[in-house]
């Protein structure tokens, strides 16, 4: 049979054994420390009326669920049916595992959450602060992150997707992710942001704006997209499966193709560093809005386009040199910068073509 528990005092500490559902409730301002020995058969819930200066809470239990605000926390529970977590306050530290769900939500604050155990899906939301999240195994995860900064590391990989929804990054950000596909937005990044995502199916990451300088490594045997803003971005595709896209803002920027199959780079105002490691499959496309372009690809098909809008250093001169097998196309309006091109193109049993301008 279950109990219900009523706490008003300044410290309040409740324990015990076994036991199966368990309602506590805290009325006063200060701490509560709650949890047990043993595994609960059924569900433990414990409601704070008030923000409180501090939440202990650890249990075993068939679910658990907390809503209460507190100054700071240390929470440690397994659900194995679920996990509902809502502590809004201060600084949280979070750790929760679960076979069937995980749902957390923190407000302001700079939180640590840890998830042990996925389950099927994993629901995040934290607000604005410099938050840290930590992801062992599972199947779906969402994770919603308000303002500051975001620590997101799921070096672990996961059977499901990581999809991960991001405010303005002010202080910058760091993603680490390996499942079977991830999509990351962000809405603004400023500061170092460094990326390292692998995804089985496909990779997403894209920044709407801010200044931040990237350093993004992304793998799949699939497809992957990157795009950000302005800044001094350092972009390398591990793995580029089936077809990658790269696209850049203004800035010094390099771009890296270790394989891959069809690949397409947009590049806008500022220079463009390009190289690759081994040969493209497929076509490579690079279309871009500087003459300060400098590559050295080889490709099946390879097609340069150039609409310089970026006038503002004539002197500095562009330079690529590309090997296509199949086909080379060059497009090129440098207005008052120099820009020189080498291609080499095989055509059947004529050998190659040379062709610079």
């Amino acid at each position: 049979m279950g109990s219900r528990h009523e706490f008003s005092e300044d410290v309040a500490n409740f324990h015990w054994g076994t036991g199966t559902w368990t309602d506590l409730f805290y009325h006063g301002h200060g701490t509560i420390s709650v949890g047990a020995s043993a595994y609960q058969s059924e569900a433990v819930k414990l409601w704070s009326d008030y923000r409180v200066r501090y939440i202990e809470m650890g249990f075993r239990a068939w679910g658990v669920f907390l809503s209460g605000c507190a100054d700071s926390s240390s929470i440690d529970v397994y659900g194995l049916a679920w996990v509902d977590l809502t502590v809004t306050g201060g600084n949280q530290h979070i750790d929760a595992a679960s076979p069937g769900t995980v749902t957390i939500r923190t407000a302001e604050g700079d939180d640590t959450i840890g998830i042990h155990m996925g389950g099927r899906h994993t629901d995040l939301k934290v607000g604005d602060g410099r938050d840290v999240v930590h992801l062992s195994s599972g199947w779906d995860t969402d994770l919603t992150k308000g303002d500051g900064y975001l620590w997101l590391d799921g070096s672990h990989e996961r059977a499901g997707w990581t999809a991960v929804n991001a405010g303005l990054l002010h202080q910058g950000g760091h993603f680490e992710s390996r499942s079977t596909g991830n999509t990351i937005l962000v809405k603004r990044a400023d500061g170092e942001v460094f990326v390292d995502i692998y995804g089985v199916g496909s990779n997403y990451y894209a920044v709407d704006a801010g200044t931040g300088n990237h350093t993004i490594r992304v793998a799949s045997p699939g497809t992957n997209k990157v795009f950000t803003a302005d800044g001094e971005d350092d972009v390398t595709v591990v793995m580029g499966g089936r077809f990658s896209a790269v696209g850049t803002g203004n800035g010094q920027d390099k771009v890296k193709f270790v394989n891959g199959w069809d690949a397409v780079v947009n590049k806008e105002r500022g220079s463009l560093q390009y190289s690759q490691m081994c040969d493209l499959a497929g076509k490579l496309e690079v279309n871009s809005h500087t003459a300060k372009v400098y590559g050295d690809s080889t490709s099946y098909g390879f097609s340069l386009s150039i609409d310089n809008q970026d006038d503002s250093e004539p002197w500095k001169a562009g330079r690529w040199k590309a090997y296509a097998v199949g086909y080379a196309d060059l497009t090129v309006n440098s207005r008052a910068s120099t820009w020189y091109a080498a291609l080499r193109q095989r055509r059947g049993d004529s050998g190659f073509r040379h062709l610079q301008g």
